[in-house]
């Protein structure tokens, strides 16, 4: 996504615009709706730290560390390595020598999702889920 000061032809305001969405009543801007798109950042290894204190502070890569493994994601400490999610678990160890990996628990991640949406769920009906990390 390219940041909007970015932008080289900029959206023109909208003053007036209607959207129906299937089973709500339309909207209009004047009614001052708003978007919000939410990406939780490392979300995986976000979850694992709080649910392992062990964790905490130290390089981290949820995934798999064998010879043919990748990087899922990476916690902030692994980032400042160069570590980045995508990337062949070889060449993440090589950036950081004492990276911890720990396999992913889609379960947990569900669960820490499932809470988060709750949370979202109390200021808006209106919820498109992307991943387990990311919505609107």
């Amino acid at each position: 996504m390219v940041p909007a000061k970015r932008c080289r032809h900029p959206l023109p305001r909208l003053t007036s615009f209607t959207a129906t969405v299937v089973g709500l009543k339309s909207h209009t801007l004047s009614q001052q709706r708003r978007i919000i798109h939410i990406d939780m950042d490392a979300f995986y290894a976000a979850v694992e730290q709080r649910d392992r204190p062990e964790l905490r502070g130290i390089p981290l890569a949820v995934g798999s560390g064998g010879p043919r493994g990748v990087v899922l994601t990476a916690s902030y400490e692994a980032r400042r390595y160069g570590v980045r999610s995508a990337m062949p678990s070889a060449t993440a160890k090589r950036l950081c020598a004492n990276l911890t990996f720990v396999a992913p628990r889609f379960d947990a991640y569900r669960e820490a999702s499932a809470g988060l949406h709750a949370i979202f769920a109390r200021h808006t009906r209106i919820i498109e889920p992307l991943s387990l990390d990311e919505a609107y």
